[in-house]
């Protein structure tokens, strides 16, 4: 992501993660032969059966073709949830963007609980500062937090969450002071709630670390880099081979996310490389780090496997390729067009 902060690439995983929030319900036990799904949720069960596979258009345009242009109501809320989703990993943001706006609509028309609308609030959020349109983002995040402090507290997930997109925001606006604040904040409460070496508590010392640089404080910046890394070194915890979740993580899940959980990590890994394109996140965050730490081959190695993941599953026009692309160029050229490893 150009012109952000290693924490940046971080930012992406909860919007991800989400999807399989999202798509848990459809893990449930199917119903009884004598009642029949309906067409939303046939296509509900397919798409989310593509979107296990790593077929991301295929997932879009089944569920597209029972939400129609009109789709209302909790159900309805629920697949353009999906889409926006699906929209935004292909890279496809002004479609990501116009399907959450239409989910956050339905849940309010719907009167859905706070949570929910915050949910698609921060999904919007996260679409939005991806088209680089900081402010309107900003207000997102914003509006997610004024629902969820009131009927959670303080120190909620949801609320963690928000205020690292907010840190990460106001990183990218050049308000260092208050992306620090924020960051801390969000550090305090994903510490509370998933551990110190949990991959949320990894994601925001990056932010603070590209805080710390920005600032000139190069040994904190440094430090809270190699504590970042650490962390996303360490072997995938579910499954042994799929996502980065910890342990209490997959305790607090409900059985049927488990199993998609589960079920991920034993059909995406082929000799124990990750097939799935979710991985590519997890590279872009590895390759960030890395960067930041001027180790440049692992770096430029990283950025190649998410390459390879994008294009395999969405071609070459992606517009993260072209990013990593460019970081991989960027790294280059410092290097008098030799990349080496510290």
């Amino acid at each position: 992501m150009s012109g952000r902060g290693a924490g940046g690439t971080w930012r992406v995983l909860w919007a991800a993660v989400s999807f399989a929030a999202c798509v848990s319900a459809l893990a449930d036990p199917a119903p009884a032969p004598s009642a029949p799904l309906s067409l939303l949720d046939a296509a509900m069960r397919d798409g989310t059966s593509a979107y296990l596979r790593g077929d991301y258009r295929d997932a879009a345009k089944i569920i597209e073709s029972a939400v129609g242009p009109a789709g209302a109501g909790s159900a309805s809320a629920s697949a353009l949830s999906q889409l926006a989703t699906l929209y935004w990993m292909q890279g496809r943001y002004a479609e990501a963007e116009s399907a959450a706006r239409r989910s956050i609509a339905a849940r309010e028309s719907a009167h859905g609980g706070p949570a929910e609308v915050a949910r698609e609030l921060a999904k919007l959020g996260t679409v939005l500062t991806d088209e680089r349109r900081y402010p309107e983002a900003e207000a997102a995040f914003l509006k997610a937090m004024r629902l969820l402090e009131p009927a959670f507290g303080v120190d909620h997930a949801y609320v963690g969450e928000c205020l690292h997109s907010l840190g990460e925001l106001s990183f990218l606006q050049g308000r260092y002071t208050e992306a620090e604040r924020r960051y801390w904040r969000a550090y305090m409460i994903r510490s509370y709630l998933h551990g110190p070496e949990s991959s949320p508590v990894g994601e925001t010392l990056a932010g603070l670390a590209a805080v710390y640089r920005a600032l000139g404080r190069e040994n904190e910046a440094r430090s809270f880099y190699e504590r970042a890394l650490a962390i996303a070194e360490k072997p995938p915890r579910a499954n042994g081979q799929w996502g980065r979740l910890d342990e209490r993580d997959l305790l607090s899940m409900h059985v049927p996310e488990r199993e998609q959980v589960a079920y991920r990590g034993k059909i995406y890994t082929n000799d124990g490389a990750p097939q799935h394109p979710e991985y590519a996140l997890h590279y872009d965050s590895l390759a960030e780090l890395y960067r930041a730490l001027g180790r440049y081959t692992d770096a430029a190695a990283m950025y190649e496997r998410s390459i390879a993941l994008r294009t395999r599953a969405f071609g070459p026009q992606h517009p993260k390729i072209a990013q990593s692309l460019a970081r991989m160029a960027e790294m280059q050229a410092g290097q008098g067009g030799v990349l080496s490893r510290r």
